[in-house]
């Protein structure tokens, strides 16, 4: 539970792993969303061209925030991609919660809070950060201090992903409590800008 109106129900089949999330309504609780990620097995796919230079989401978003909330959620998302791309654990743990998730259908298992940080302690260039689509492919619904986000974001190259977040409001700052990723095989690969 994330506030009194806010459920996340996590199940996880072998390589299949599926998020509902439920909120409460006047007439009862009704799912907000459903995300099915299948995540890959087998090698890892060949490199793709990738930038520690984070404009999108680390330096701001094509996105104009309708709320204070909605401007601490981007804010703290920057924040943390910053941290990413910068290989610093330190400074990207503020911004999740302890049972943080991330569930992608480019990796083999789920990585959780600590074998993320691990990741984060390895030196080198790592895959830049996914960048947010303008409107309206993102989508914020608001439940006091628990925001649902629903976007569409697109990698520095290859196909664009379909993510669902939960983000909760603790200790006057915006955290994320997991993320699921689906990579959208029917759309057309976004090419690295030159130079």
């Amino acid at each position: 539970m994330y506030g009194p109106q806010v459920g996340a129900v996590q199940a996880a089949s072998g390589k299949i792993h599926i998020l509902r999330v439920w909120v409460k309504r006047q007439a009862g609780w009704r799912i907000l969303d459903y995300h099915e990620v299948t995540q890959r097995t087998g090698a890892a796919p060949p490199l793709r061209p990738t930038t520690n230079d984070c404009e999108n989401p680390c330096k701001g978003v094509p996105y104009t925030p309708k709320d204070a909330a909605e401007k601490g959620i981007l804010t703290s998302w920057g924040q943390l991609e910053t941290a990413v791309t910068r290989h610093d654990p330190k400074a990207w743990t503020p911004y999740l919660l302890d049972e943080f998730v991330l569930i992608s259908s480019g990796n083999t298992d789920p990585v959780d809070k600590a074998g993320r940080m691990e990741q984060l302690s390895e030196p080198g260039i790592g895959p830049a950060p996914p960048q947010l689509e303008a409107n309206p492919a993102v989508r914020f619904f608001h439940f006091g201090d628990t925001v649902v986000m629903i976007a569409q974001a697109n990698p520095y190259a290859g196909k664009p992903a379909h993510i669902s977040r939960i983000w909760v409001n603790r200790g006057g700052m915006w955290r994320m409590a997991f993320s699921y990723q689906t990579t959208i095989q029917s759309a057309p690969d976004v090419v690295p800008p030159k130079g």
